[in-house]
């Protein structure tokens, strides 16, 4: 399927088709008013209902004894309409702190730690900056590959934000009334456009959404953030020649390691030449180009002068041997608290939003493997290390070579692209009423290299 773009401008006066009246703003947990406290209480109450209960459950209804709003009864109503079989088997969604087993496409927190300990062993590896490590890993299943990357990069996207701790406000946004999945999404999309947003997105996809195949892009991932009340942003890159490259590579390395804690090396690991690696608290970004979009975890700078992207690439399903080992590393940190650093939301110059979709193409980017460190294909076999506690489900052992190689995106292959659109999170306080009208159009910036 050709990819569809569009250009778009904007007016300086937007028309309103309607105004939208203030809903009481009730705790999801309790259903007490929260109204008249100021976003630093609402954190704080919310902060207070993580650390005395487990955030497990995935209900869409509202909590007992809470009026729900206009908004949540829209989506009750609806949602009673949807046949269970689509709701069981395609609005799967599956976060860290959730009670239970993740599904079978479902890789939970785990595979960033792995990441590190990985790219620490690598000759090659020279600096790398990894996202925070409550990001996860969802893949396409048979229901949805050759048009679902867009919907499965939105499931690891909502799965971080839930995880972060920065913003817990983002909690309820994001699980009432209908918590996301690919069908849901669908209908997130569309409740969006009968409000207001994205009118032209909506037009060019005959404003019907739910239960169809289309692709979507960035964009209506944005539209759906922005009607839910969570800030994103959207920055454009036109590809030309490898000094566009450059510029996208600055930029997500900026991304990246801007106020990233300093990550200094002990005597003997110098000794080593081990590479410093850090972890930071930003959330993974969203890349996308014509035809696909991936999850972005992290940023690489190799010994050879070679440039890596780490990518959680939804059309590929994590092997066996990686996915039991971050299942491992999850059992063993599932009690570990998370602390993200401030980040302040960057002021961006806002243009007309170029519009790009994707379904899932598995000849979008190779991945080549290192010079210096050829092996044997990821999923060949590995032997397992005896944990130290006793447990009867070992940590499996992995190969440094097979596990990069997975995970990298050769920054050689971007140019196979014109177009890149990256979504990203500033963890800034969510929307008012007033900001989310003013998001009802689709606003981007658009990054370009100085030519004089």
């Amino acid at each position: 399927m050709a990819s569809r773009f569009r250009d778009s401008t904007v007016d300086d006066d937007v028309e309103f088709l309607y105004e939208v009246s203030p809903e009481p703003l009730v705790c999801q947990m309790c259903s007490r008013n929260l109204d008249k406290d100021t976003p630093e209480e609402r954190n704080a109450h919310y902060q207070a209902h993580f650390k005395d209960e487990p955030r497990g459950s995935s209900s869409s209804c509202p909590p007992k004894n809470s009026k729900p709003s206009f908004k949540a009864k829209t989506f009750d109503k609806a949602w009673s309409l949807f046949p269970a079989r689509k709701r069981d088997n395609e609005d799967l969604f599956w976060y860290t702190s959730q009670a239970g087993p993740p599904p079978s496409n479902h890789t939970p927190a785990g595979l960033i730690p792995i990441l590190r300990v990985q790219l620490g062993k690598s000759r090659n590896t020279q600096r790398a900056w990894l996202c925070s490590d409550v990001a996860v890993h969802t893949a396409i299943e048979w229901m949805d590959r050759g048009w679902g990357c867009g919907y499965r990069n939105f499931s690891m996207t909502c799965s971080a934000l839930m995880a972060q701790t920065e913003q817990p406000l983002y909690f309820p946004l994001i699980e009432h009334p209908v918590p996301p999945g690919v069908r849901n999404l669908q209908l997130w999309i569309e409740d969006a456009w009968s409000k207001g947003f994205d009118q032209e997105g909506a037009q060019q996809l005959k404003r019907k959404l739910y239960d169809t195949n289309k692709w979507i892009g960035t964009a209506e991932l944005w539209v759906a953030f922005a009607s839910r009340g969570i800030p994103s942003h959207l920055v454009d890159f036109s590809i030309g020649d490898k000094q566009d490259v450059d510029l996208l590579l600055s930029w997500i390395e900026e991304y990246f390691s801007q106020d990233a804690p300093k990550q200094s090396q002990n005597a003997l690991e110098a000794l080593k030449g081990a590479s410093p690696v850090t972890v930071t608290t930003k959330m993974p970004l969203v890349l996308q180009h014509p035809g696909h979009s991936r999850t972005i975890v992290g940023f690489e700078r190799c010994e050879n002068g070679s440039i890596n992207l780490l990518e959680f690439d939804p059309s590929k399903k994590i092997p066996p041997n990686i996915r039991e080992a971050a299942l491992a590393k999850s059992r063993a940190s599932s009690s570990n608290g998370h602390s993200p650093l401030k980040r302040r939301a960057s002021d961006l110059p806002n243009v007309a939003a170029k519009r790009m979709r994707s379904g899932t193409r598995q000849d979008a980017i190779l991945i080549d493997s290192d010079d210096d460190e050829n092996a044997p294909a990821v999923g060949s076999s590995s032997t397992s290390a005896a944990p130290a506690n006793g447990s009867s489900n070992p940590e499996p052992v992995l190969n440094t070579a097979d596990v990069l190689k997975f995970f990298r995106l050769p920054a050689k292959s971007l140019n196979r692209h014109k177009k890149y659109q990256i979504l990203y999170f500033p963890l800034s306080d969510p929307l008012t009423d007033q900001e989310r009208l003013k998001r009802r159009v689709v606003m981007s910036f658009k990054v370009e290299r100085n030519t004089s």
